[in-house]
């Protein structure tokens, strides 16, 4: 009688396809938590960027201060601070700026979420698989998110923008 030795080429085979139905379907559930994590942690950017200038306005007279200056007052940590140093940093694959008319955000999107100046603050992805949305923080300091576009490019026909990050505005548009 003779002893077996080893693994044939058919267990071997068996166990490599195992291993590849296992990644196939693990593979894209884990792409899907990274970039849920990717949102929130852009949520809680801007979360912290309210605080922020709700602290910096009650130092200065009410008045709110760009993102260098929340930095500067110590209000925000230096996350928030591009490369350049004017304000606006990549964190977990959003990359937060000031958002005003210069960025070239369409002007129906900068009256219903958008808001221009200083106190306007939006979170949008580093690349399409960092993030499915684009976030902004406005002057009454409420997160909202749009769907479907490039955040300073133009709305495609049809999509839904600014409502409320966890619940619906009472404006449609």
């Amino acid at each position: 009688m003779r002893k077996e030795q080893g693994f044939t080429l058919i267990e071997l085979l068996i166990v490599v396809a195992i291993i590849a139905i296992i990644a196939a379907i693990a593979v894209p559930n884990l792409l899907e938590a990274r970039r849920a994590a990717n949102e929130t942690s852009a949520q809680a950017a801007l979360r912290n960027i309210s605080s922020a200038q709700v602290s910096y306005a009650i130092e200065n007279g009410g008045q709110f201060g760009t993102l260098v200056n929340l930095i500067d007052g110590g209000f925000l940590d230096e996350r928030f601070n591009g490369a350049s140093g004017g304000g606006g940093g990549i964190i977990s694959g959003y990359e937060i700026i000031t958002a005003t008319s210069v960025l070239g955000i369409p002007s129906k999107m900068a009256n219903d979420v958008f808001v221009t100046g200083e106190a306007g603050y939006l979170a949008q992805p580093v690349t399409s698989s960092s993030g499915r949305f684009c976030y902004a923080l406005g002057l009454d300091m409420v997160i909202r998110y749009a769907t479907g576009l490039n955040c300073l490019g133009t709305l495609p026909s049809g999509v839904t923008h600014g409502d409320p990050v966890g619940g619906k505005s009472k404006a449609t548009s």
